[in-house]
């Protein structure tokens, strides 16, 4: 059995395990100075900014590894004939849909945000 196994417990491979363990750990590396540091809110607004912005951070952290899923599919998409290659044009299209609705979404939070929590 080589490297790249498949994990019958999972239906993963080695190698998405890997991926998967090394973007949890960014993911804590990137979160926990926020949860060691921070004060307890005192408001309903201090409360509100420190949700928010820890739904920023990860939104943030979302749609960079949507992003890099989405070259990485085009990447793939490259080498593909055939039946492979329309499958990988609709896996493409609905990739970029996900990432314009993501990005939308976002862009409504921040205007929402901006309205009813005035700097």
């Amino acid at each position: 059995m080589g490297h790249c196994d498949f994990d019958r417990w999972h239906g993963r491979t080695i190698d998405q395990q890997l991926i998967m363990k090394r973007i949890l750990a960014a993911v804590v590396i990137y979160a926990a100075p926020a949860l060691v540091f921070a004060a307890t809110p005192k408001t309903f607004s201090e409360l509100a900014s420190l949700v928010v912005n820890v739904i920023n951070a990860l939104t943030v952290l979302l749609v960079l590894v949507a992003l890099v899923v989405y070259l990485l599919n085009i990447s793939m998409f490259t080498g593909k004939a055939g039946e492979e290659r329309a499958k990988m044009k609709s896996v493409i299209l609905w990739g970029m849909l996900a990432l314009f609705v993501m990005v939308s979404i976002w862009g409504i939070l921040r205007l929402l945000q901006a309205t009813l929590f005035p700097a």
